[in-house]
């Protein structure tokens, strides 16, 4: 009889943890498994002085531009963007040959649409994205980072890094690549 009472009494556990067992599952799951999305952002390479308002890249933003499809191209690269303007194109060129991706091109003036589509299109994926001296620290901002220094008109070797997780904010790292400038 006194067994009885027991078993009775803790009968009610059992559903209590069943859920709470199903709850701490679905936490781990959703809290450890975080997928990253990696956004390599880079000025355009160096360019020509001749071509207007659109010039080609010089020799040594082709030099540049092979950098960059050598420090990138082992990456797992899942999309690549460019403004319409022939830098940003080339500088990236190289490195979507290398990949066999397609550039994306975008406007330079719409930060906003540009990082809506690669937080949409390429969450959990590695994206590369050509931009330009005052856009480089608008895109860094608009992806959730601090904000930066503005980039010099002299200045093409930065590439910065920024990974957005899920439930943090994001991390921005940022190196160097190619010949200082």
């Amino acid at each position: 009889m006194n067994d009885k009472r027991s078993h009775r009494k803790f009968i009610w556990v059992y559903p209590i943890v069943a859920v709470v067992c199903i709850i701490c599952i679905f936490c781990l799951y959703w809290g450890c498994w975080q997928p990253v999305t990696t956004v390599l952002i880079v000025r355009h390479a160096e360019k020509s002085s001749v071509g207007g308002a659109d010039p080609e890249l010089n020799p040594a933003g082709q030099q540049r531009a092979q950098t960059l499809a050598h420090v990138a191209g082992g990456a797992d690269i899942a999309a690549i963007y460019a403004t319409q303007f022939i830098r940003t194109q080339k500088t990236v060129e190289p490195l979507a040959n290398y990949l066999g991706l397609s550039v994306i091109q975008y406007t330079a003036k719409d930060v906003a649409g540009l990082v809506d589509d690669i937080k949409s299109n390429h969450s959990g994926e590695i994206v590369v994205v050509a931009a330009h001296s005052n856009t480089v620290p608008q895109i860094v901002q608009e992806l959730g980072g601090d904000p930066i220094d503005p980039i010099s008109e002299s200045d093409y070797d930065n590439l910065f890094i920024v990974s957005l997780f899920r439930y943090r904010g994001p991390k921005v790292l940022h190196l160097k690549f190619g010949a200082p400038t």
